[in-house]
């Protein structure tokens, strides 16, 4: 299962053993930055558009924009903490959201923290959904822009939040169940694309 996070989310599984990508009848699989989904900050939900224009969906909280608009939420709510927070401080001085996140985050920013635990969160929802409704999933990639420049940090608040919240006795008799499974990796995904048109040009 290839998972993008970046402007949007979706996912795609793959069939190894036939190299075949199901889709639906619209020839769709994995939109599912358009999910419903909830998000919580400082023990608050939140209800946030994503920019589709719908309340409520997986892309409004977790997606490149939804870290925006979660960060906004944040800075709204803890003014004070914002102001003083690495985060904070690094959006004053000029740095990009995603150059001001990584580095609070990597030295262990607080604020930082909290918003990296609640736009994770809802990211772990649907991977634990997709693992309990299909165990033969042996391993999800986690790529684009968001899941990319955060890195270690990033697979760190997923399986923290699997291992909070995992999969009734999996986690029990396999508590390694979910850090086998998932990696951050940089893929360039067109290079598929193109593997898979000779493919099908070869049949």
């Amino acid at each position: 299962m290839l998972v993008t996070i970046s402007t949007g989310i979706a996912a795609r599984t793959i069939d190894r053993s036939t190299m075949r990508i199901p889709v639906d009848a619209s020839g769709l699989q994995g939109e599912i930055g358009h999910l419903p989904a909830s998000a919580v900050l400082f023990g608050e939900p939140l209800v946030l558009n994503c920019d589709c224009g719908k309340p409520g969906h997986l892309s409004a909280y977790s997606s490149g924009p939804g870290i925006a608009q979660m960060a906004q939420s944040l800075r709204v709510k803890r003014p004070q903490d914002w102001a003083t927070s690495l985060l904070g401080l690094a959006l004053a001085e000029g740095l990009s959201l995603e150059e001001a996140f990584k580095s609070a985050v990597v030295a262990q920013d607080s604020l930082a923290t909290k918003l990296l635990d609640a736009v994770t969160a809802p990211i772990a929802d649907i991977l634990r959904t997709a693992l309990c409704l299909d165990p033969d999933l042996d391993r999800i990639v986690l790529t684009g822009g968001v899941a990319i420049a955060l890195g270690v940090q990033y697979r760190d608040a997923i399986l923290q939040h699997l291992s909070s919240h995992g999969l009734y006795l999996t986690s029990k008799y396999n508590p390694n169940w979910a850090a086998d499974r998932i990696v951050v990796y940089e893929t360039d995904c067109l290079v598929g694309a193109g593997i898979a048109a000779l493919m099908a040009r070869a049949k």
